[in-house]
């Protein structure tokens, strides 16, 4: 009896642990991320990740300049390895990954397309 009541409690207290671990990762990348691509053949690129969690699920929109346009595309899906994100979206007929990993609280460091070089950083005036 007594190894019971200790193997659930062990396992209650996982449980736990994963909990809010899980919670702390859901709660890193949703937010307005100001990203900066580098040195792509069209030049420095800026463009504003706006990540939403939903029912569980990291959702959102990207949002870019074009020839004084914004552009609003929406991220078909989000990969949520352990401590990165991986973004997919389609832009002029290419589908795009951008991959981002956490630097400190509110700066990001990663790649697109595993090509160029993207940093970011956090837009706390935009909730």
């Amino acid at each position: 009896m007594k190894k019971r009541i200790a193997f659930l409690t062990g396992l209650l207290l996982i449980l736990f642990i994963q909990g809010l671990n899980a919670q702390n990762k859901n709660d890193y990348f949703a937010g307005n991320w100001n990203l900066t691509v580098f040195e792509t053949p069209y030049g420095d690129l800026n463009m504003v990740a706006s990540l939403l969690r939903k029912d569980g699920i990291l959702t959102g929109v990207v949002k870019m300049g074009q020839d004084g346009q914004d552009q609003t595309i929406n991220i078909e899906s989000i990969d949520e390895p352990e401590g990165f994100v991986i973004m997919y979206f389609v832009t002029q007929g290419y589908e795009v990954s951008i991959m981002l990993a956490a630097k400190d609280e509110n700066n990001v460091v990663g790649s697109m397309l595993g090509m160029f070089n993207v940093t970011g950083v956090r837009d706390l005036k935009k909730k």
